[in-house]
């Protein structure tokens, strides 16, 4: 994962932050005298908590670890209120000891109370978004059944067809990064810039993009950032780099 972050991959940190706080709690819980489900919850509870924090949302960090293993058929109702309550606590002591004020990701203008009328707008919308979401999916698994596989039929790793995946996956999207820059890392910075249209983004070097300094107002402009995202992300995933897409996508 911090791999891919650091060469600008469009994979956040949430999926190795669900990893790693479970992996930990975990493992303190077997140090004790503990049952099973007790045990489970605890996990749980270190999941939710690095998404608390990273999200700064202790509510939405343990909805998210509680999901997790749902695609699985498995729902922990019973360790909800345990994970919040762990979330609240890591989200207080990340950012006391970072001495980050507990604020909104993105700022965004004040506009005045919206007619009930415009809620309709976001049914075609919605719906348009969903057809999107699925042919992007069908797409995705088409072009993954036909790359090489890193397994052997007996699941031994292929080293050379990780590295050559990894290899394209990188130009790919580092190409996309040159040629537009919001696609970049997995975009909490870059929202910002995309959101107002003004904000600098504060990883491209010198200033602009390949193509020179662009309209982030511009429909159109905006619908290429949106394309060439889905598609960092699928080289990114495809390129078998690890980390989460939530953000991403968001």
């Amino acid at each position: 994962s911090t791999i891919s972050i650091v060469a600008g991959g469009s994979l956040g940190p949430e999926a190795a932050l669900v990893a790693i706080g479970g992996a930990l709690a975990s493992y303190i819980s077997s140090l004790f005298d503990l049952t099973k489900p007790d045990r489970l919850t605890i996990t749980l509870c270190g999941m939710g908590a690095g998404l608390a924090a990273f999200f700064g949302d202790p509510i939405g960090g343990a909805i998210f670890a509680l999901e997790v293993p749902h695609r699985y058929g498995i729902e922990y109702y019973e360790a909800f209120v345990p994970a919040v309550v762990a979330g609240l606590a890591c989200n207080m002591v990340f950012r006391m000891l970072l001495n980050l004020p507990q604020v909104a990701i993105w700022a965004f203008d004040e506009e005045p109370p919206a007619p009930p009328w415009r809620t309709i707008i976001g049914l075609p919308i919605g719906i348009l978004g969903g057809l999107i979401g699925v042919l992007y999916a069908k797409i995705f698994v088409f072009v993954q059944s036909k790359l090489p596989a890193v397994k052997t039929a007996d699941g031994a790793l292929r080293p050379r067809v990780m590295m050559l995946r990894g290899l394209f996956a990188g130009v790919i999207f580092g190409m996309i990064g040159a040629l537009v820059p919001e696609t970049l890392f997995w975009g909490e910075d870059e929202t910002q810039a995309i959101i107002d249209g003004v904000t600098k983004l504060p990883h491209v070097w010198p200033k602009t993009g390949i193509l020179g300094v662009r309209d982030r107002q511009n429909p159109g402009w905006l619908l290429i950032i949106g394309f060439s995202k889905l598609l960092a992300i699928a080289a990114t995933t495809l390129g078998d780099f690890r980390g989460g897409v939530i953000f991403p996508f968001m």
